[in-house]
C-alpha cells in the first residue's frame, strides 16, 4: 500500500471569519501482512493549534501511532491501535 500525506485545516472557532489558526500533518503508512490483515504505522501526525480552537489550549501535539486491522469479512473489521503524544505549550 502507497504512503499518503494529509493536510488538514479546520475552523472550529465560532465567529463569522472562516479562517482557522488550526492547522494538521499526518503521513502514514500500511503494510499488508495477509489479504484480511494490515499494519498502519503513521510517523507523523502533528496539530498545530496556535488559538486553542481545537484542543482548548494554545498548544502543538504531535504523536505516532501503530495499528493491526483483520477484515472479518467484506464489511466487518476489528482495529486496534496504540498512540504514543506529547504536547507542548508555545
Amino acid at each position: 500500500m502507497p504512503n499518503a500525506t494529509a493536510i488538514n485545516v479546520q475552523n472550529t472557532e465560532r465567529s463569522d471569519n472562516p479562517i482557522s489558526h488550526t492547522g494538521g500533518i499526518v503521513n502514514y503508512t500500511a503494510f499488508k501482512l495477509s489479504n484480511r490483515d494490515f499494519i498502519t504505522l503513521r510517523f507523523l501526525d502533528f496539530i498545530f493549534d496556535g488559538r486553542g480552537q481545537r484542543s482548548g489550549f494554545e498548544t502543538t501535539l504531535g504523536s505516532w501511532t501503530v495499528g493491526w486491522t483483520h477484515r472479518f469479512f467484506d464489511l466487518i473489521l476489528s482495529s486496534d491501535q496504540r498512540l504514543l503524544s506529547r504536547q507542548t505549550a508555545d
